[in-house]
């Protein structure tokens, strides 16, 4: 047997290393030449009536790949809000300064929505472009702070909840067999912002390192697993060589920014 053939004896593992992407990670991947080989998104549709009454009252209502989603804040603290100090300045307050644990949110975290956000804005009206973005911002801030706020993803719990809160008086035969869209023709609830959301990238690098960038819903954030065969002799420089390729990429450890997170 010759060397070629005993080399290719010697069983390989999958080596995999998770990191934070910074800033310049994405440009300096490019750079090296990273091919695209997979991209995983989905859109979502956020809706409203002209008049805003949903956003008023803290009801956010959102199509994500179909499935329907309503958000709303329990009702006492609806309550306490209203009375505290009505009107929709008090919404907007409480809604972006909390985070998933009810604590003061980081200002840092919540940049506008194109940056939060990757690919594009959809506006219905150009005219209405800020007043939108700006409405589609506090919607995903409400979105990611799921602790504070319930969620209603059956259609028939929707249609009932809108339909007692708009004072809209379905007929029998609607009840139970009315479809979502034809509810809101009927509300007078209509789209007001498309985004289209890129979850998860794969790269492929050299034709040796497979890179998998993975957008966090909760965190805002973006991670980077990186994957590399090795045969099982060389585990240990194959993670030397995982390790370059990320300080070079300028990706973070996540128990590095972890730390720091902590410390703000």
């Amino acid at each position: 047997m010759d060397a070629t053939q005993e080399l290719s004896l010697v069983p390989t593992v999958q080596l995999q290393q998770k990191y934070w992407v910074t800033e310049d990670s994405k440009a300096k991947l490019l750079m090296v030449g990273a091919k695209c080989l997979d991209i995983v998104s989905h859109r979502e549709r956020y809706y409203d009536t002209t008049s805003d009454d949903l956003a008023m009252a803290q009801l956010w209502l959102s199509q994500k790949n179909q499935q329907w989603c309503l958000i709303l804040e329990p009702q006492e603290q609806v309550v306490k809000d209203n009375t505290a100090n009505p009107g929709p300045e008090v919404w907007e307050l409480s809604c972006q300064n909390k985070t998933e644990n009810g604590q003061a949110a980081n200002p840092a975290l919540y940049k506008s929505a194109q940056e939060k956000r990757q690919i594009q804005f959809e506006p219905n009206d150009q005219n209405d472009h800020q007043h939108d973005l700006n409405k589609m911002e506090r919607t995903y801030v409400c979105a990611t702070s799921s602790s504070a706020y319930n969620e209603l993803v059956g259609e028939r719990e929707i249609i009932t909840h809108l339909a007692d809160f708009l004072h809209i008086d379905l007929k029998p035969e609607e009840e139970g067999n009315i479809t979502m869209e034809d509810f809101l023709q009927k509300a007078g609830i209509q789209q007001y912002a498309s985004n289209h959301i890129v979850n998860q990238t794969t790269y492929m690098l050299c034709n040796q390192y497979m890179i998998i960038i993975q957008r966090d819903e909760s965190s805002l954030k973006e991670s980077a697993t990186v994957l590399l065969d090795v045969d099982i002799l060389n585990i240990c420089r194959g993670f030397e060589e995982i390790e370059k390729l990320a300080n070079y990429l300028k990706f973070e450890h996540q128990a590095v920014q972890s730390e720091q997170e902590r410390s703000i």
